[in-house]
């Protein structure tokens, strides 16, 4: 699951801290969304199946799967968020659209 910006990862943390969940300090969540990406981009092929879905809205989106060798995209080019095209550039150009 990806999102659209950090803004809303902070705020999705910031709102569980509020309701009674663990607060995680702002440069672990830093850490974690761009590194997360970073890791997911150079390792995915080590993956025998993988659904990417961005859940910036309160529906997620069903954007990517990879099967064996075969990756396929369930939006059209133009409509994949940036955070994935630009996160997952190795994925991205390797895939097929639908």
């Amino acid at each position: 699951m990806g999102l659209a910006t950090l803004e809303i990862s902070l705020d999705r943390v910031f709102k569980r801290a509020m309701n009674g969940g663990h607060n995680v300090p702002v440069y672990e969540i830093e850490k974690n969304y761009y590194g997360n990406l970073y890791k997911l981009n150079q390792h995915f092929n080590l993956m025998d199946d993988l659904i990417v879905l961005d859940s910036s809205e309160e529906l997620a989106l069903h954007l990517a799967t990879k099967k064996d060798d075969l990756i396929t995209f369930h939006i059209p080019p133009d409509e994949m968020p940036l955070w994935f095209r630009n996160g997952l550039p190795n994925l991205f150009q390797q895939g097929s659209f639908v």
